[in-house]
């Protein structure tokens, strides 16, 4: 189902829940109301060309098409993600939320 790059990159994203302080991490925290939101509309996780896409809705009415690539690197359309993917492995709350809904899978 999922590629091996995939695989390692929902095992990293989900082992960045815990801060070194014990705490959870922020992003986290607000990716449960991005799934709660996205169960909510009904939201679907598609196939496409090996990669897994959805389209997430944000709090202003924005539009968010989200992916985990079959490279296993992942893209979102937000502005959070645009501007820190280059420190953030993690991504943002949409990829988190995207990387958590496949985990359950």
């Amino acid at each position: 189902m999922f590629t091996t790059s995939q695989l390692t990159k929902i095992q990293t994203v989900l082992s960045t829940e815990t801060r070194k302080d014990g705490g959870r991490n922020n992003l986290f925290i607000n990716a449960e109301n991005v799934i709660a939101k996205m169960k909510a509309q009904n939201g679907r996780i598609k196939r496409v060309n090996g990669a897994f896409k959805t389209v997430m809705n944000g709090s202003k009415g924005e539009v968010y098409t989200v992916t985990l690539h079959a490279s296993g690197s992942l893209s979102c359309g937000c502005k959070f993600f645009e501007t820190n993917r280059d420190r953030q492995s993690k991504g943002c709350k949409h990829t988190i939320a995207l990387v958590k809904t496949l985990a359950k899978a």
